[in-house]
């Protein structure tokens, strides 16, 4: 076979249609790259689970946390009812925060499979 130099402004498929053969860097490039390829397969159906764990936007409330202390709040009084609603109002925030931190991350996610799925 005859040698002959090619620049770097080749790609693999241009140098293969012309030469008929791929210089062995190139090769382990390849196969580094399919390797890489496989590894972002194992990736996505992980990511998919990870996405799918997030809490719902009532996480706290759903448990009935909340609702129970507001009873509890409209049972007692002074500094014990302004203490409670104090908490209440915590965990609602905490809640909110929550659930918008995880809208987040599952966005990301989703943004992340795009780019595996492509």
């Amino acid at each position: 076979m005859k040698t002959i130099y090619l620049g770097s402004n080749y790609s693999a498929r241009e140098i293969f249609n012309i030469t008929g053969a791929l210089p062995a860097e190139v090769i382990e490039n390849l196969v580094d790259s399919a390797e890489d390829v496989y590894a972002m397969r194992e990736i996505i159906p992980l990511v998919k689970e990870g996405k799918n764990c997030f809490p719902d936007e009532d996480f706290i409330d759903s448990s009935g946390a909340i609702s129970d202390l507001r009873d509890i709040a409209a049972r007692v009084r002074g500094d014990n009812k302004w203490a409670i609603e104090a908490v209440i109002e915590k965990l609602e925030s905490l809640q909110f925060e929550v659930f918008h931190q995880s809208e987040y991350g599952q966005s990301e996610l989703i943004s992340a499979l795009n780019v595996l799925e492509g």
